[in-house]
């Protein structure tokens, strides 16, 4: 029997799109919502320059030779856990009919944060894995303790990359210190890897496959089955012509806050 890895399956490819015409390539991951009244509901999570088409600091065009930004996201869902070709694309429009932007924001417009949540009404007939659904794979979420030189690893689809069609899994180390993210503006950390286009909302988590690791107490725990932490989003590399190698990663402390307290943009072409 072939085993796959429950985080191999919630993450998505993304593709950027101006109508039809398919602009970049991206990463992102479903969260499904709790609240009864929107069972079907669900967050995309992704990166704001992806929706945007837009740098996060600079806010010029990523398009330097046509200028072309998105108005809509195609998302391929994986539709079964476990099943690897059955995936169907779903188009999310990124913009009413009236112009307005349809995603979430950090609260703090100033902070220039560069992760989004982008309501979903999952389509009928799909088996669509999120984030938290838990797949029965005895993977348990603990509070792993993160600080520098902490390896966590990136799972997205570098240049379009991959695997029977699975995300990549790149391997990084955390370089700068990670808990004062809540006190850095903007919010996050840098973490080194040689990261490339296309892992841009990339999931970043923590993993102990043997069930060992230290908690946040710096305590040693033997866990009886594997053990995992999200730790945040992936939105790419700081200096990409010095080639640094240092990437991006916003905590999830940043994605609670657009779920719990979000802020409706204004249209960032206006």
């Amino acid at each position: 029997m072939v085993s796959i890895d429950s985080w191999s399956v919630k993450v998505c490819y993304l593709e950027m799109l101006f109508n039809e015409q398919v602009l970049s390539h991206g990463t992102g991951f479903l969260l499904r919502m709790e609240n009864p009244a929107v069972s079907r509901g669900s967050m995309l999570i992704t990166n704001w320059h992806n929706v945007t088409g837009r740098h996060r600091e600079t806010n010029n065009c990523l398009d330097e030779k046509n200028a072309a930004v998105p108005n809509a996201l195609r998302v391929y869902f994986r539709t079964a856990p476990f099943k690897l070709y059955d995936v169907a694309p779903y188009t999310v429009r990124l913009y009413s009919e009236d112009g307005e932007p349809q995603w979430l924001e950090h609260k703090d417009e100033d902070a220039k944060v560069d992760v989004v949540a982008i309501p979903c009404q999952l389509p009928d007939g799909l088996q669509i894995t999120c984030l938290n659904d838990d797949l029965g794979d005895g993977t348990v979420m603990r509070g792993f303790y993160i600080g520098t030189g902490s390896e966590v690893f990136i799972i997205g689809f570098p240049f379009k990359l991959k695997f029977q069609p699975l995300p990549i899994w790149k391997r990084a180390s955390v370089a700068s210190e990670p808990l004062l993210a809540e006190v850095h503006r903007p919010p996050c950390f840098y973490v080194d890897t040689a990261s490339r286009p296309g892992m841009s909302g990339s999931l970043v988590i923590q993993v102990a496959n043997s069930g060992i690791y230290i908690n946040s107490d710096g305590d040693t725990v033997v866990a009886e089955r594997g053990a995992a932490q999200i730790v945040g989003v992936y939105s790419g590399r700081i200096n990409v012509k010095e080639d640094l190698q240092l990437g991006i990663v916003w905590p999830w402390s940043v994605v609670e806050n657009i779920l719990q307290q979000p802020r409706v943009p204004k249209n960032p072409h206006i």
